[in-house]
Parts: C-alpha cells; structure tokens; sequence
C-alpha cells in the first residue's frame, strides 16, 4: 500500500510539469486580451502581430496538453531509464490515437463526415451538429476523439507499464540490438493501437458519464462547491491535488 502511495504521488508531482504549461499559456492569453483596448488600437499592424503571435503559441500549448500529460506522466512512473519511457509515450499517444481512428473508419465516421456542416447536411440542427464535431479532433496529424488530458495520461499510463515490463528485456543474439530500451518503443507500437481500438468502443460512454458528472456539479449549487472541494482535499495525500506546495 505504501509503494503505491508513493507511485501515485510521483505521478501527481509529475503532472505538475504540464499544469504549469497550462498557467502559462493562460497567462499568454490574458496579457494578450488585456493589450486590446479600443479600436485605434485595432489599426496598429505591429502590436495586432504581436497578439497574434501570442495567441498561436498559447493556441498550440493548450491543443497539445494531452501530449504534455503522456509525456509527463510516463517520466514520473518509470523505475529508470526515464528518457526512453518519455520517447515512448509519445509514440504510444500517436499509436493509441491510429487505433481509434481505424476503429472509427470502420465506422464510417471520418474527419469529412464530421465537420458542421456534413452533419448538419446528415439531419441535425446547428447546435447539436456544433457540439457533435467538437467531439472530434485531429492530434498529430491523426484524426480521433477529443479525448483531451485524460486521453493523455491514459497513453502515458499504458506506456510506462510497458516501460516498466520491458526495458530490461534481453532478445537473442541475431536481434540483440532491439533489446532492453531499444523494445520498449516496438512493444509500445504494437500494445497502444489495441489500446485504442478499445477506448474508440467504449470513450462515447466515458465522455458521456464526465460531461454527466460536470453538469451535476454545475447544477448542484453550493454542494457541488461542497464536493469539488470535499475530492480535492482527499487528492491531497497522493498529490493530484493541484496543489505547487
């Protein structure tokens, strides 16, 4: 019980490294919205550059956090050699990522047939078909369900298990040269897509039960106050509290 508190609260210091990107890319973005006042402003070319720059670096942080998480959870749970379990959990998100989107081809459902407009084309109103594409989203090039952070931390997780299993991994003499932390990247490709053809089955169900849970919070006035606080103060011994102290 003990190693696994101390994994848990390695993992949640380590999810502090992209949680600062996020402050970070909110401070970009504020600074950016605070420059903005007036419309001579508007006219000035160099400062509307400026902003913008800003705001494409923010843009590209946020967009990638789910990288970030993979990365940085993989780095904090990996017994050694943490450069490889980082390495991997980048090829592991983009291999877990053409798992889902196989899966979904199959389907029949493809970055086409998703946009606005395909889907308003196929019945629905503008509403739902908005909120319907947004579902979707194209990551490193892959097209796949926007799984956000938790699709991040999921492939870092899977990853460094992995790691973990196999970067010791001896392999006979003709095709030594693959073995220990040169294996843990040629299993990661081989497991991640699997992972992901079983999270493309059952990821409608699990987005459904957190955008549930949300609006209940919402909803809930000051007892859902009561509980986001009440699950926060129990995250504190295992770190994923949020917490930089």
């Amino acid at each position: 019980m003990k190693q696994l508190t101390s994994q848990i609260h390695a993992f949640g210091k380590a999810l502090m490294m992209p949680i600062s990107v996020i402050a970070a890319a909110g401070i970009f973005l504020g600074l950016a919205a605070a420059i903005i006042t007036g419309d001579a402003f508007a006219q000035m070319q160099v400062p509307q550059l400026i902003i913008g720059f800003i705001r494409k670096v923010a843009g590209a942080l946020f967009v990638n956090l789910p990288v970030f998480f993979a990365v940085a959870g993989a780095i904090g749970l990996a017994k050694a050699e943490k450069p490889t379990a980082a390495f991997a959990a980048v090829i592991g998100y983009t291999a877990m990522n053409v798992g889902i989107n196989a899966t979904l081809a199959a389907k029949g459902i493809t970055a086409a047939t998703t946009t606005p407009q395909a889907l308003q084309q196929a019945g629905l109103d503008q509403t739902t078909a908005m909120m319907t594409s947004a579902e979707y989203i194209e990551m490193l090039g892959v097209f796949t369900y926007n799984m956000s952070v938790p699709g991040g931390v999921i492939a870092g997780l899977a990853t460094v298990a992995l790691h973990n299993r196999f970067y010791t991994q001896q392999l006979p003499t003709a095709i030594s040269f693959f073995g220990g932390r040169r294996f843990v990247p040629i299993v990661t490709v081989v497991r991640l897509p699997m992972i992901g053809v079983l999270l493309a089955m059952i990821w409608p169900t699990i987005g459904n039960g957190i955008a549930w849970i949300s609006q209940m919070i919402g909803k809930s006035g000051q007892y859902g106050a009561f509980l986001l606080g009440a699950f926060e103060r129990i995250l504190i011994p295992t770190g994923l509290h949020h917490n930089p102290q």
